[in-house]
């Protein structure tokens, strides 16, 4: 998935909410303006997992909602979608990529069955671009941090 795309469904959702691009660049953070919105909705700003989380929580929404991982699940293609091209992960590898540890909510992990087709596949991805994952699952989903 595009930052484009990522940003226009970040709008179809501050859309439906009524917010203008200034409300929802308050609520982010006071010093926002709509410009920095704008940005971000036409994709000329790459968020990300962290910034992606934020966003999703001010509007009321979900990571995979934003990155269309729940159109995905719905229409039963998560795990070919995901190894085939990788859409709406880039985000989540740039972040393991910096040592960030990721969460992945139990509600994703559970629209791949089984559940270490998901593990495996971000492993193949990570190796790809030169570095390694360590996944622990819980209760409230996947935990991923580089190794």
């Amino acid at each position: 998935m595009t930052n484009a795309e990522v940003g226009a469904r970040i709008r179809h959702v501050r859309e439906q909410r009524g917010w203008t691009q200034l409300d929802l660049g308050r609520r982010l953070d006071p010093s926002r303006s709509h410009a920095a919105v704008s940005d971000i909705e036409r994709g000329l700003t790459h968020l990300d997992v962290e910034d992606l989380t934020m966003v999703a929580g001010v509007l009321g929404t979900t990571l995979a909602h934003l990155l269309a991982l729940d159109d995905r699940r719905r229409r039963g293609t998560g795990d070919r979608a995901l190894q085939s091209s990788q859409v709406g992960w880039e985000p989540l590898l740039a972040a393991l990529e910096q040592g960030h540890i990721v969460l992945i909510p139990a509600s994703i992990v559970a629209c791949y069955s089984p559940p270490s087709a998901l593990t495996h596949t971000l492993s193949l991805a990570a190796r790809r671009r030169g570095f390694r994952v360590e996944a622990r699952r819980g209760e409230r989903g996947l935990a991923l941090r580089r190794v």
